[in-house]
């Protein structure tokens, strides 16, 4: 009985017709009970304003939305290029690609510490500092991160950090005797034998004075007490090329290559040394090496100069020089000298 009232009702509203007009022809294939006349109507009458308001922040949302999404995939691609750059030792690769990563992410304690260690093993001092300041005092979560970040900071400490006393003798060093602060220094480094700033700085007066094997013999003792110093083997190389000892010299290189592939450093080193050798060509070709890398580094825009000018490539070498003039390049007058013959470095 109460299935036969159901049906009637049924029945009955679709007896009823349009549910608006009350027409009794239905157009068929639709839930809602219309006439094709009130169903033509309702489709063209016009949205609410709030309906379009919603519509219109809905589409901002996604269009904001889609518009960062090839940054954000981009910056992570970057990211992890730069990760597996750092892992092959090509530091300058990969202060580029985190370079990328923290333009989008600034604020990433993550990707400014993996650019402040990729800065300062590729030997951008002053990029390293000011992304260190970024950094510090922030929360490092990541223990393995942070051992990298402080073992990274001693190093730079290790080789730029002056004490007060080193400082001023430095200072006064460059308008005094070298005698005088050879004096200094080896009575400074006595009192403070493991201040390696200071042996550095004992070491290179003695180069400078062409002392080669007091030199020699301070460098290795750097090496001793930290092997990890990038500066040290270099300059023991330096100490290698003058007495002859090319293979030495080369091996010291190849110690800091090992560590960071893409050292600037280390190839402007070699290059030196195959001028000594009076390999002309091939140390032009590992200057040219140095200097692609990093076209700002002085060091390298300077080892180029001397080896377009061994090369005999005067244009390429003027310019270039005329470059270490605008950029107030602290070994101008080596360099000059070398090119009036008055200075046998090479020879």
């Amino acid at each position: 009985m109460e299935e036969d009232v159901i049906i009637q009702n049924e029945e009955s509203e679709k007896a009823y017709g349009c549910r608006n007009c009350s027409s009794p022809i239905i157009e068929e294939g639709y839930e809602a009970e219309l006439c094709k006349d009130c169903r033509e109507k309702f489709a063209k009458r016009p949205l609410p304003i709030w309906v379009k308001g919603f519509f219109i922040l809905i589409l901002s949302i996604v269009i904001i939305a889609l518009s960062k999404f090839p940054k954000s995939i981009s910056s992570g691609v970057a990211f992890e290029k730069g990760l597996k750059a750092e892992m092959e030792t090509r530091y300058i690769t990969a202060s580029k690609e985190y370079e990328k990563a923290a333009k989008e992410y600034p604020d990433s304690v993550l990707v400014q510490a993996r650019l402040f260690i990729a800065y300062a093993k590729s030997g951008k001092i002053r990029e390293a500092d000011n992304t260190y300041k970024l950094i510090e005092g922030r929360d490092v979560s990541d223990r393995e991160l942070l051992n990298d970040v402080t073992s990274t900071m001693d190093e730079l400490d290790a080789q730029y950090a002056y004490s007060t006393e080193l400082s001023e003798i430095v200072k006064k060093g460059e308008n005094e005797n070298s005698e005088i602060t050879l004096k200094k220094l080896v009575e400074y480094c006595q009192r403070k034998p493991d201040d390696l700033l200071g042996l550095t700085y004992l070491g290179n007066i003695y180069f400078d004075m062409d002392r080669y094997q007091e030199a020699k013999e301070v460098y290795l003792k750097i090496s001793e007490i930290n092997p990890n110093l990038d500066i040290s083997r270099l300059t023991l190389a330096s100490v290698y090329r003058q007495t002859g000892e090319f293979d030495k010299a080369i091996e010291e290189c190849n110690k800091v290559l090992k560590k960071n592939i893409e050292s600037v450093s280390a190839y402007a080193a070699m290059a030196r040394i195959e001028l000594k050798r009076h390999n002309y060509k091939k140390a032009l070709e590992i200057a040219e090496k140095a200097y692609n890398l990093n076209k700002e580094d002085l060091d390298a825009i300077n080892t180029l100069t001397i080896a377009f000018h061994y090369n005999k490539m005067i244009k390429e070498r003027d310019d270039l020089f005329n470059n270490l003039k605008q950029k107030n390049y602290y070994n101008l007058d080596v360099t000059k000298a070398i090119f009036d013959g008055k200075n046998n470095l090479f020879k």
